[in-house]
């Protein structure tokens, strides 16, 4: 008797592995944080994507996934194992968003992944020329509970990243560029315009309390426009100029001062930076500077308070110099006065 049943197509050994891939994977995403969503038509090297939930709400913040499956694990060291993979089907994953492998193990049941952008960058700092080879050995990790998570706090940063800076260029002018200053680690990001509205507001005091070279590095990623400002003038001026940077600082407060666009405090400030500057530069003595101090202060008693203590510090600095020279007992730092001086010069003039 003829079977009905004949001839059918065979369900293969490969195509058993990928369904396994795809429960094994699905059986191990908590429900409350991540929907796995296949890619039906023309599978071009992405078998779905994985969506997290915040809060019961979907996001569409994803990571595009590649499940591969195999026998028998190629330990490369403990909770390690490597896999063959396609270079095409690599390639492929780099040019989209977050290309994510998972690979299933059947003979153990376990699950491993890799980032496609983390191999890529490990590739590169090894100088290798993968796209030449037909099929790289890619390192995965055990897919554990914890790399669930790390997982799902990725999709999140990078997503929430991405969105940050196309909403600053769109806030953006025009006709400017913005800079995005990216935290590597943390993926964490300070755009140009957040930090132009930082340092306006808080560049002063932020080298007052002693984070000058934060504050010079910031002021490299500000615009162009926002760089001839000058309030930032002013600030880069004074972080310059806590640094022992005088002759940047002397620039920086000159062009400060020659836009005038200063408020009166600011002017007076960037005024005591300038003679400041000059004073350590040698091209105004000492006392040259607290005679233009002293008729800056006129009206002033705070100011003219400044000045007059800054004076007796000046002199106490001097005969400490003049002691040393003569051999006569000083104290063997300054700093043992409780005061730090960066010049002759309060720091905070």
């Amino acid at each position: 008797m003829t079977d009905s049943r004949n001839p059918l197509p065979k369900a293969d050994r490969n195509s058993q592995l990928q369904r396994l891939s795809i429960v094994s994977f699905q059986e191990v995403l908590p429900v409350d944080q991540f929907v796995f969503r296949h890619e039906p038509v023309d599978d071009a090297g992405v078998d779905g994507s994985l969506e997290i939930l915040i809060d019961g709400c979907y996001t569409n913040m994803r990571a595009q996934v590649q499940l591969k499956s195999c026998e028998e694990k190629k330990a490369k060291q403990d909770r390690i194992v490597t896999h063959q993979i396609e270079t095409s089907n690599f390639n492929y994953l780099l040019n989209g968003v977050l290309g994510l492998y998972v690979l299933y193990v059947e003979k153990t049941h376990e699950l491993f992944y890799a980032w496609a952008a983390d191999e890529n960058r490990r590739r590169i700092k090894m100088n290798s020329d993968w796209r030449s080879q037909e099929k790289i050995s890619i390192p995965l990790q055990q897919l554990n509970e914890l790399a669930i998570q790390s997982i799902y706090d990725r999709i999140r940063r990078q997503a929430e990243l991405h969105r940050k800076i196309l909403e600053s260029l769109a806030h953006s002018p025009t006709n400017d560029n913005i800079s995005v200053s990216i935290n590597p680690d943390t993926l964490e990001s300070k755009n140009s315009v957040e930090i132009e509205r930082i340092l306006s507001s808080a560049g002063m005091t932020l080298v007052a309390a002693g984070y000058s070279n934060s504050v010079l590095e910031k002021l490299n990623l500000v615009s162009q426009k926002a760089a001839t400002e000058p309030r930032l003038k002013l600030i880069s001026a004074y972080a310059n100029y806590s640094t022992g940077r005088y002759q940047l600082a002397l620039g920086a407060v000159t062009d400060a001062i020659i836009n005038n666009g200063l408020k009166k405090e600011d002017k007076e400030f960037a005024e005591k930076i300038h003679l400041a500057s000059q004073m350590n530069l040698g091209m105004i003595t000492s006392e040259q500077y607290f005679q233009e101090m002293e008729a800056k202060s006129t009206g002033n008693e705070l100011l003219d308070a400044e000045v007059k203590l800054n004076r007796v510090i000046d002199k106490f600095l001097s005969q400490m110099d003049l002691d040393e020279e003569q051999g006569y007992f000083v104290l063997d730092s300054r700093q043992g006065l409780g005061l730090e001086f960066r010049s002759r010069i309060h720091p905070n003039l």
